[in-house]
């Protein structure tokens, strides 16, 4: 057992993150005074890596900053050993006068050999944090296999509040329990925000072959940012075939871009398999150089429940232009229940003027809560330009058994020859 105290200044240089890229984790000057104290506790037999013991193969690097009202403290590991392991970490804040403030404890499953954990945590709300403590421990794992190495990482800016993470995996074993971490900065490389969450699909993975997208939004305004990706393969716990795939749907593929900044794609999906399925469609875009330019990530890109027969549309707002292709990556699950809200509804749409009117009623014996419908617009060339949706609960209220009930979208402001309506 080895113990090994360190006291490190704010700002040390961040290792590099996914993708390749790598920038500094400068500090704003007026938080120069604050430190980061690292306690970390070997809890392996000595002389486990290459040379020396596992402790002094996990290197590390500390950022963050204390705001006026919350501390934002960081972390990134390297582990240079030849061991996968899994680290807990025992995180401890502290006042001015060192007095405990509180305490928190994390864990991560599985850090590979010769692969970085990049974190952020924060005590949301003690805005009397002075300093922070860690307390790590590691623990050979055995039950994950490395895929870090096949998972490759873009990072898109979208605004000055968005981010857009898109992660292909170019291996042969699914990529599971995948955790981005992402370190956002100003227009002088200050550090200023950092945020941390799963990405995967459906079924919480990356699959071989496949590509997940996922959006952060940044409270603070930022220039850029540095994303790091972490996880494994779980061994011990195999992937479900849910028995549905691409070619149980019928699907019908809408695109418009403008000139500036925007391509819109809408999927109208079909489901011809004999089961309830909970759809998703994650989306990559790409140049005619086979550069990754943008994706969608957001609510519209998935469906909870599409019974059989049933239609519905999912779609994204990529914000980019000069697209050539857009990759479709899809992963699915049978609904449990096996039930669609949408199965006793039935609804008519007519154009008068500028407006679109639909009529939905409910012949089933349930009431409905937010149903809404999606409405694509078609030029006077009849080409696709626009998607927009509509609720028909907008005043309150559920749509109860055996109404009937209007919804309607005024004054569209572009002229129109022709819609699609869907009801979800």
């Amino acid at each position: 057992m080895k113990k090994t105290i360190l006291t490190l200044l704010l700002g040390a240089l961040m290792l590099s993150g996914c993708g390749g890229n790598s920038a500094p984790a400068s500090q704003a000057e007026d938080n120069e005074d604050s430190v980061i104290t690292e306690q970390s506790t070997e809890t392996m037999e000595e002389n486990i890596g290459e040379t020396g013991n596992l402790d002094d193969l996990i290197e590390k690097t500390y950022g963050g900053f204390v705001s006026t009202e919350t501390c934002y403290d960081t972390f990134v590991l390297k582990n240079n050993s030849n061991q996968n392991v899994r680290v807990n970490v025992d995180i401890t804040g502290f006042d001015s006068q060192n007095a405990e403030l509180a305490t928190e404890s994390c864990s991560f499953p599985f850090l590979g050999a010769d692969e970085t954990l990049a974190y952020s945590h924060c005590f949301s709300g003690i805005k009397e944090v002075d300093h922070v403590e860690y307390n790590f421990s590691y623990e050979v794992n055995t039950d994950y296999a490395p895929v870090m190495k096949d998972i490759k990482c873009d990072w898109l800016r979208i605004d000055e509040n968005h981010l857009l993470v898109i992660a292909r995996n170019e291996g042969e074993l699914p990529g599971t329990e995948i955790r981005a971490t992402a370190f956002f900065y100003d227009e002088n490389d200050n550090f200023i925000y950092a945020l941390n969450d799963y990405i995967g699909d459906l079924d919480g993975e990356i699959k071989p072959g496949a590509a997940v997208t996922y959006q952060f939004a940044s409270y603070e305004h930022f220039d850029h940012a540095e994303v790091y990706l972490y996880g494994g393969c779980d061994l011990s716990n195999p992937h479900q075939e849910w028995g549905i795939s691409e070619k149980d749907l019928q699907v019908t593929e809408y695109r418009y871009q403008n000139e500036t900044y925007l391509t819109e794609e809408a999927l109208a999906i079909k489901n011809n398999f004999d089961k309830h399925a909970q759809i998703r469609v994650d989306m990559v875009a790409y140049d005619s150089k086979g550069n990754v330019i943008g994706g969608g990530s957001d609510n519209t890109n998935k469906y909870d429940c599409l019974a059989p027969g049933q239609e519905a549309v999912l779609y994204a707002r990529l914000m980019c232009v000069n697209v050539d292709h857009i990759d479709l990556f899809y992963s699915f699950r049978t609904c449990e229940n096996g039930i669609s809200d949408l199965e006793n509804i039935e609804y008519t749409y007519e154009i008068d003027g500028q407006d679109v009117i639909i009529t939905a009623t409910n012949n089933g014996t349930e009431s409905l809560k937010n149903m809404y419908c999606q409405i694509l617009y078609f030029d006077l060339a009849g080409k696709f330009f626009n998607i927009r949706r509509a609720y028909f609960n907008s005043e309150g209220g559920d749509l109860l058994p055996g109404e009937t009930r209007s919804c309607v979208v005024a004054d569209y402001p572009y002229a129109f020859s022709d819609v699609l309506v869907y009801i979800e």
